[in-house]
């Protein structure tokens, strides 16, 4: 797992578009009820990558990754690698990317759902 933040108030430009797809309900994801203040300073840009490997002989399918999110997560902005499929003794990466009001130390449970043959499967880091 790896983890890096920024300020959202670094990444105006980015920010906005961020706000734009949290007021239109679009995000992937929402995690609290707050909305998004004009002013970026109060937030944190945070990126969450995960490798996965897949030591087995079967394909894993459908990869999907989510939060629980913790106290100040407003919503998950973007998820990258969703939908994939991790082939076999193969390795790819899922990603998700959120915005917060959280400190940029908060430990967050990252699900990683698949499919192997149809049975569904189930990790969670933290």
């Amino acid at each position: 797992v790896y983890i890096q933040t920024a300020s959202a108030a670094d990444y105006p430009e980015a920010y906005a578009s961020i706000r734009a797809l949290v007021e239109s309900g679009s995000a992937p994801q929402m995690l609290g009820r707050e909305s998004l203040q004009e002013d970026p300073s109060p937030y944190t840009l945070v990126d969450i990558a995960v490798t996965l490997n897949n030591p087995g002989f079967f394909p894993a399918e459908w990869v999907d990754i989510s939060t629980e999110g913790v106290d100040g997560d407003i919503a998950v902005c973007a998820l990258i690698g969703e939908g994939s499929d991790i082939a076999p003794r193969g390795s790819g990466q899922a990603e998700l990317k959120l915005v917060t009001t959280a400190r940029a130390d908060a430990v967050r449970n990252i699900t990683l759902q698949y499919y192997v043959y149809g049975m569904k499967r189930q990790i969670t880091v933290h």
